[in-house]
């Protein structure tokens, strides 16, 4: 069985998102935070990371980079409802699909997102 760690300070989202990964025969960790998941990350092997983008402490950015140092080839899937644009003082990186593939992101997925949805991108990313 796969193991998933969803991380999304949402105490309406996290739960529903894992729900979602259950029902289709996944293991789920949850963390509400970026600080937990780096403890979970460095402490477990994850076939996959759904983060949220927008969190307090430190953002879905700053997570990936946190996790690429312990866990470089895990997939990670961006989690956002805050649109598709990103504030970027670089010119070229505004657009939240560059600028999550340039932190290491594998893919970014749009808030609020259905279980097929969310079961398609996870067969394109974990294949």
């Amino acid at each position: 069985m796969k193991r998933i760690l969803v991380v999304d300070d949402d105490e309406l989202v996290r739960p529903t998102v894992s729900a979602m990964l259950r029902a289709l025969d996944f293991e789920v960790v949850e963390a509400p935070n970026g600080k937990e998941a780096l403890q979970y990350v460095s402490k477990t092997d994850f076939d996959l990371i759904l983060t949220d983008l927008f969190m307090p402490e430190f953002d879905g950015f700053e997570l990936i980079l946190k996790i690429r140092e312990v866990a470089s080839g895990t997939p990670i899937i961006l989690m956002t409802g805050g649109g598709t644009y990103y504030p970027s003082r670089s010119e070229g990186l505004n657009d939240l699909t560059t600028s999550a593939e340039f932190f290491g992101a594998s893919f970014v997925i749009n808030k609020p997102f259905r279980k097929a949805e969310l079961a398609k991108i996870i067969d394109q990313v974990l294949l």
